[in-house]
């Protein structure tokens, strides 16, 4: 399979959102606000049972 094309997207939060995200990191429990950001979408998704085309064609 070809590899998933990628495209930067910038995100406004509040300070809250930004200080509990530099908490799971000092933590340990992700390694960067991108991943954790993908794994809320991930997620989110799961929620909602939404199927993203790379799970579409993993089936």
């Amino acid at each position: 399979m070809a590899a998933t094309q990628k495209k930067r997207v910038n995100v406004t939060m509040a300070a809250p959102y930004l200080d509990g995200m530099e908490l799971l990191i000092k933590d340990g429990l992700y390694e960067s606000q991108s991943e954790i950001v993908k794994d809320a979408l991930r997620r989110l998704f799961n929620h909602y049972e939404i199927q993203t085309i790379s799970e579409v064609f993993t089936q």
